[in-house]
């Protein structure tokens, strides 16, 4: 599990509790390889910080298709699209072009010609609903202090 803190640019400044460094509300992540910083390993680069480790945390987005890897199946988009998006329709004219993948029943808006992190993939489910996936992953690499990755990520 995982705490978010936030250290405001004023030092000055107080912080709230749900982004202080006691937080205690905590979110499931998903390490990559299973592998993540533990205190009998000295953090893995990051700091000790009571009895848990203290990461800086560098978000990296990467798009996941393109025009040479196109999803072959609504299967693939769902186990590889994670984050929500809002249908592209209400946009009025952002998504300049929608169009169906052959034979999968997916269609990809594009705010231009090519398919970038920022085109909005839509998929029905086995439920019937129409699902607006975003071509996006998004992965948190921890740091130490100085910036380095420490190679553990979710």
């Amino acid at each position: 599990y995982v705490a978010r803190w936030h250290l405001p640019s004023d030092l000055g400044q107080s912080m709230i509790l749900h982004v202080d460094k006691e937080n205690t509300n905590y979110f499931k992540a998903y390490w990559d390889g299973d592998s993540f910083p533990k205190i009998t390993d000295s953090c893995g680069g990051c700091e000790i910080l009571g009895d848990a480790c203290f990461c800086h945390a560098d978000v990296r987005k990467t798009r996941v298709f393109h025009s040479g890897r196109l999803p072959q199946s609504v299967k693939e988009v769902m186990a590889n699209l994670h984050i929500g998006a809002m249908d592209p329709e209400i946009y009025n004219g952002t998504y300049s072009s929608a169009s169906l993948i052959s034979q999968t029943g997916i269609t990809v808006y594009n705010e231009g010609n090519s398919i970038e992190a920022s085109s909005v993939f839509k998929v029905t489910d086995y439920t019937g609903r129409s699902l607006f996936l975003k071509n996006t992953r998004e992965t948190v690499h921890l740091q130490n202090i100085n910036g380095d990755d420490v190679h553990f990520s979710f």
